[in-house]
């Protein structure tokens, strides 16, 4: 099982979604506030240094700057 999360673009795709649900292919879940995009976000500069050396010690890596 794979769970994903998808933005409809096309109100045709809610039939579709429909029917996979009646057959079973699929379930549908109204997004919990825990998950929101808005929670994930971190608005508190205050961290940002912090988390970001930790990101970098777990070897994560920084994004290219687009413009570079």
């Amino acid at each position: 099982m794979k769970t994903i999360e998808l933005t409809i673009l096309n109100p045709k795709a809610n039939v579709i979604l429909k029917d996979m649900v009646k057959k079973n292919w699929i379930t549908i879940q109204k997004p919990s506030k825990s998950k929101s995009i808005k929670n994930k976000l971190n608005l508190k500069p205050s961290t940002w240094e912090a988390q970001f050396k930790k990101a970098i010690a777990n070897g994560d890596t920084p994004e290219k700057d687009f413009y570079t």
